[in-house]
């Protein structure tokens, strides 16, 4: 759960027009971390230390969420880059220190349930079967949004991975590396 904290803040503060929708966000969000369990199967643990990276950047998308309204995409990354260290200390002021000890509190958290985690691994075909199901529903819903109904606008090819945490802030690193690369 700390893990799509985003997706579900996302849900709360950008409330999609129907309550499915809601719950299919938050669900993507789960599946996209259930996707490589294959790949941990005996050391489960080992796969949620890798996790460590995106809790670290949680509260940032949170962050981000309730000052700003802004969901952890595109438009996230293209202002955090645009954003130099004096515009973002004076952003923050008043709240540096209240951001910093619910980031430590927030990893600590989490560091605290994978140490007493008691399933250190998942029988083989169990890990395999939660990995299939989740690729085959992720790469189902971008077939269907992509091949089937397609975008309104032919540069949307990659929209699909927009919409859902934490696709959509990795879609945003790639598309300003991508323009960055091009442009410079």
């Amino acid at each position: 759960l700390l893990c799509i904290a985003p997706a579900i803040v996302s849900v709360i503060k950008h409330p999609p027009d129907l309550v499915l929708e809601s719950l299919h966000r938050v669900l993507f969000s789960l599946l996209f971390f259930l996707a490589p369990l294959v790949f941990f199967y005996k050391n489960l643990k080992a796969y949620l230390y890798i996790l460590v990276l995106p809790i670290l950047l949680t509260p940032i998308f949170l962050l981000a969420l309730i000052l700003f309204n802004q969901r952890p995409g595109v438009d996230l990354v293209i202002m955090a880059q645009q954003t130099n260290v004096g515009e973002a200390m004076e952003v923050f002021k008043g709240v540096q220190g209240i951001f910093l000890v619910c980031t430590i509190l927030y990893l600590f958290t989490y560091l605290i349930a994978v140490k007493n985690l008691t399933v250190r691994s998942f029988a083989f075909k169990k890990a395999l079967m939660i990995s299939i199901v989740a690729f085959t529903i992720l790469a189902g819903e971008y077939v269907i949004m992509n091949r089937i109904i397609k975008p309104k606008k032919s540069t949307q090819s990659l929209y699909y991975f927009e919409n859902y945490y934490p696709m959509g802030f990795i879609y945003g690193v790639y598309k300003v590396m991508s323009y960055n690369k091009k442009h410079s």
